[in-house]
């Protein structure tokens, strides 16, 4: 099994041998050939993405009901906010799997697309109703006049696993958005090989490294929000819709939230992930 007992012993002879022969060793850090994943890591831990459902109501009377939860992974989910607006067209943003990194693969250049007001949300009309929620999702409001699409919003694991690899090495993909997922994924492999081979680490077992990335995409980490505002100087809360395909205010306006998040996605893997490693 790896990692187990008599995997780690044998692992700790090989180093020995190979420093006999005056040779290095550099052991990959997962038990795949790519990312950064195994059995150790939690569904908290491992990447993360938006999740989300949808309740329409009509106006001018009170609401007493519960919002259903988004789908949750390994049955980890968080909420992140739950946003009221007037209902819009059903337009929605083109290639939005791929500008909101549910997909990885590139990006067509925005489209120029003139939309009439009844398709896009105003961002004055967001209503945001998190604390109004509780912890079961029920909710309590007085619905303004009109039709309204009440969205609570949340996050859960993509459920990304290391591949290919034995089954006792496979596990969840660590967050690659936060130093704690890459932590993680150190301490439940590397940090323990380095303690078995003791004073060969740095000497003979002299390295560790990230293999080719095939794990697909996250757009989500715990500490996002605050994230996304110290790079970009402006809080994405209004803007979550636009994670769905919806148009907040511009099309433009929209595109641009939709690069940000990308960029912020960018810098967090380089300096949590890759960096930190």
């Amino acid at each position: 099994a790896f990692m187990g007992e008599e995997w780690r012993g044998l692992f700790k002879h090989a180093v020995a041998e190979a420093g006999r022969l005056g040779l290095e060793v550099n052991m990959n850090d997962d038990a795949g050939w790519n990312g950064s994943g195994g059995p150790w890591i939690k569904p908290e831990q491992s990447m993360q993405k938006v999740v989300w459902t949808e309740t329409n109501l009509e106006g001018s009377k009170p609401f007493d009901g519960t919002l259903a939860q988004p789908a949750a992974d390994r049955g980890f989910y968080r909420d992140i906010a739950v946003l009221a607006f007037p209902t819009p067209g059903d337009y929605r943003i083109a290639d939005i799997k791929a500008k909101a990194l549910y997909e990885r693969r590139d990006v067509p250049p925005a489209a120029e697309t003139r939309l009439s007001s009844g398709m896009t949300i105003a961002s004055d009309r967001i209503v945001e109703l998190t604390a109004r929620m509780g912890p079961d999702g029920h909710l309590v409001w007085d619905v303004p006049p009109g039709n309204w699409t009440v969205m609570r919003f949340g996050h859960t694991g993509t459920g990304v696993e290391n591949a290919p690899a034995p089954a006792s090495g496979r596990g969840l993909e660590c967050d690659k958005l936060s130093k704690e997922g890459i932590e993680a994924q150190f301490a439940g492999m590397m940090a323990k090989l380095v303690a078995d081979v003791g004073p060969a680490a740095g000497k003979t077992l002299v390295a560790t490294h990230i293999d080719s990335w095939e794990n697909g995409a996250q757009n989500w980490t715990a500490r996002m929000r605050e994230e996304f505002k110290t790079r970009r100087g402006y809080d994405l809360l209004l803007y979550l819709p636009v994670i769905t395909g919806r148009v907040v205010d511009k099309l433009e306006i929209s595109e641009r939230f939709l690069w940000d998040l990308r960029q912020t996605v960018n810098d967090l893997l380089l300096e949590n992930y890759a960096g930190h490693m």
